[in-house]
């Protein structure tokens, strides 16, 4: 017993720090969220070469569900960091369509999306058949991960190698995306859920599409 109420200290340090850490993450997020969207919104005036609008809808469509997961869930952290990629992706998107004539959908477009939705229509599928949860399922919350943001980041990458220039994306956009997918690594990395094996996959795969993104564009703008 004596031992058991010295680890209670221990044990309350952690779970202030953890939930510390996660409101720590929530302000990151929201601020990530902003400068993304706000910083390729400026650059979009500029130049639209080397950006993908079939990239911006599915990642857009990614947090969508993620955001849907939030509420079910009751997470006023992650409600509130989706919800500011949410609404800063539709005006980013919407900001392209209406206001940038420069910018004309590409095939790159169209297959990015196809993917991603062919991708979506999957994971729907198998939900259904298996009978599991479409917004809980861990399986299908990385598949769509996969489908929706890191097929589509490796789509970008190709679309910048294709144009030979990658201009339409900025350097914040670069740096505040990984910020934002380390965030989210370290707190999966942390959870050690068996179950959860397949979103921490997605969330890898997540980073290394953006990496591959990253590396595209200092050969293209930096070297």
């Amino acid at each position: 017993k004596p031992n058991a109420m010295k680890q209670l200290p221990k044990k309350r340090w952690l779970l202030h720090g953890k939930k510390a850490f996660y409101y720590f993450a929530t302000i990151v997020g929201v601020i990530c969220a902003y400068y993304f969207n706000s910083s390729q919104i400026e650059r979009a005036e500029e130049t639209v070469r080397g950006i993908s609008l079939g990239m911006y809808i599915s990642f857009n469509l990614s947090m969508i569900l993620s955001l849907i997961l939030s509420f079910q869930a009751k997470n006023w952290n992650l409600i509130l960091q989706f919800l500011a990629w949410v609404l800063g992706g539709i005006i980013l998107i919407c900001f392209v369509f209406l206001r940038v004539e420069d910018y004309s959908w590409l095939v790159m477009d169209t297959i990015i999306l196809s993917c991603a939705l062919s991708g979506l229509i999957f994971t729907i599928a198998r939900s259904l058949t298996k009978h599991v949860n479409f917004f809980r399922d861990s399986a299908t919350k990385g598949l769509n991960g996969i489908f929706l943001k890191s097929i589509p980041q490796f789509g970008l990458g190709i679309l910048m190698i294709i144009q030979g220039s990658g201009e339409g994306l900025t350097f914040v956009a670069i740096f505040v995306g990984h910020v934002s997918i380390l965030m989210r690594l370290i707190i999966v990395w942390s959870e050690k859920k068996n179950r959860e094996r397949w979103v921490r996959r997605a969330d890898e795969w997540n980073l290394i599409s953006w990496a591959f993104v990253t590396l595209v564009w200092v050969i293209k703008e930096v070297l």
